[in-house]
């Protein structure tokens, strides 16, 4: 006898791209009817034929076999053989300047390497034998606001290396190499930056007071030689560097961009966040996002606040989601 299924997790195909319509109509065509889930385990040799096929259920009742049907009520899962990731690290002043030790290069990496270990782990799809092993090919791309010629916007810290549980050690160590020489340049052009600031508002107040004195004209300040990109247009831009990354990953794979960030970012223009997320949606592209840092620490009484109910909307919207350091443990 069928049970109704609580849970259906579908197969994709390894070298197909399976559509959104093509997963809908696979769900509508299954609507109110019994089938029984492929019990091939992951030693038999068999080559995929199906586009989409189901690999285990969980019943809302006692487990009767391999039959299950598909009510309204029933969420269909679907798992790919391969999968393109692409980490943006944020490396603003906000993260560099925090107090706590876990904005430094060495905790990013240690954040990154429990994230790709939990990853390439191989997981037993759930009422079935089957053991999937997916490819997990990853680019991490480290992103800051300045825009100059030795501290460059984005610097790829790894392209494409395909991730698997013997060699996320060495990619972390490349990483965390990488990611410390990119910190030194930052903070010499980040030295002269806060510099230039402070010239700028000695200058600003020297000519808030000139306003109120007769017959003298208050010379403007002076400008930043190194060009900073605002809070709200810096998030915009960290996302769009990794839809970009994520083009020159392979193809027929499901793509997630995952931020590691502290959370003091700003809303951005309403516009261009609508286009990134109409972006991100119609690419069925997953954003979420890794929080280094907690609202608990005292230096959040200095503007330094992070924004989670701005990063749990996004990532809620595009099917992400958002972790902290404690969750990744």
């Amino acid at each position: 006898m069928a049970r109704d299924a609580d849970q259906v997790y579908v197969l994709l195909h390894r070298d197909v791209r399976v559509s959104r319509n093509a997963r809908a109509q696979w769900y509508l065509d299954r609507l109110h009817k019994t089938f029984d889930v492929d019990d091939v385990s992951d030693d038999d040799d068999k080559e995929e034929e199906e586009e989409l096929r189901p690999v285990g259920f969980q019943p809302r009742g006692p487990d009767d076999g391999p039959t299950c049907r598909v009510t309204q009520k029933t969420e269909v899962s679907f798992l790919a053989l391969r999968y393109r990731i692409v980490y943006v690290l944020d490396t603003s002043p906000s993260v560099a300047g925090s107090s706590s030790a876990a904005a430094t290069a060495t905790t990013a990496a240690a954040l990154l390497r429990r994230s790709l270990l939990g990853l390439c782990a191989p997981f037993r799809v759930p009422g079935g034998r089957r053991v999937l092993r997916p490819d997990i090919f990853v680019t991490v791309v480290a992103w800051s606001p300045f825009l100059t010629r030795d501290s460059s916007q984005q610097y790829v810290l790894c392209q494409g290396w395909c991730a698997r549980s013997d060699n996320v050690d060495r990619l972390c160590s490349v990483v965390a190499k990488r990611l410390c020489a990119f910190q030194s340049q930052l903070a010499r052009t980040n030295r002269t930056v806060q510099r230039e600031l402070s010239v700028v508002r000695t200058e600003a107040q020297k000519m808030m007071g000139g306003l109120f004195e007769e017959g003298v004209s208050p010379a403007p300040p002076p400008g930043l030689s190194v060009p900073v990109v605002s809070a709200d247009t810096g998030f915009v831009s960290m996302v769009r560097t990794g839809l970009l990354a994520l083009q020159l990953l392979p193809k027929n794979s499901s793509a997630s961009i995952v931020v590691i960030t502290d959370g003091a970012v700003s809303v951005p223009d309403s516009d261009a966040c609508d286009a990134m997320l109409a972006q991100l949606r119609t690419k069925t592209i997953a954003l979420s996002f890794i929080q280094t840092t907690s609202s608990q620490y005292p230096h959040n009484g200095l503007s330094r606040m992070p924004y989670r109910g701005l990063l749990q909307f996004i990532s809620s919207c595009t099917h992400g989601t958002l972790l902290d350091q404690v969750m990744l443990h």
